[in-house]
């Protein structure tokens, strides 16, 4: 989640940094134990960090509905990507195509890191523009259904188009 936001903040900050704080949802654990070149933890680092920073203080998050429970934190980050690619352009000065292409290359340079689920994901990112389909609402829905599928009682998911609508 909240894809555009990491390449946002990896972008501005490092490239070096790009691919950790892109896929740091797929390491875990302690920073010092990951076996990973400093530049990439750095970037892990910066991943957790948005995301603490991002839960604890996430305005939007309050004005979902409360019926989406556990999920608004999840509905929110989605949201926000959205916001971000209908925007891109206004915000930062660049297409929002440029700079995803720039993501894709700083991610591949670290091909040999890649866990395989991370390798799942980005494939499915890369070969559905999911990054670009952000700025369509109705792209929204098939991104909710998809992830409805994959969590535990997620059904709720379905309606976050309607969510975002309102």
């Amino acid at each position: 989640m909240k894809f555009l936001r990491h390449t946002r903040f990896s972008i501005e900050k490092d490239m070096k940094t790009l691919y950790g704080n892109f896929a740091g949802d797929f390491y875990k654990g302690r920073i010092e134990t990951l076996d990973l070149p400093n530049n990439v933890k750095n970037g892990v680092t910066l991943h957790r960090m948005i995301d603490s920073a991002s839960d604890d203080g996430n305005v939007l998050t309050k004005e979902i509905s409360a019926e989406f429970k556990l999920f608004r934190g999840v509905v929110s980050d989605i949201f926000i990507d959205h916001f971000l690619a209908l925007n891109w352009y206004a915000l930062f000065g660049e297409k929002l195509e440029e700079a995803i292409k720039r993501l894709y290359s700083g991610i591949d340079q670290y091909s040999n890191l890649h866990t395989s689920d991370f390798k799942r994901m980005y494939s499915w990112i890369k070969e559905n523009n999911i990054l670009s389909s952000y700025k369509n609402p109705e792209a929204m829905t098939q991104s909710f259904f998809g992830l409805s599928r994959r969590v535990w009682n997620g059904d709720i998911l379905n309606l976050a188009y309607d969510e975002l609508m309102k």
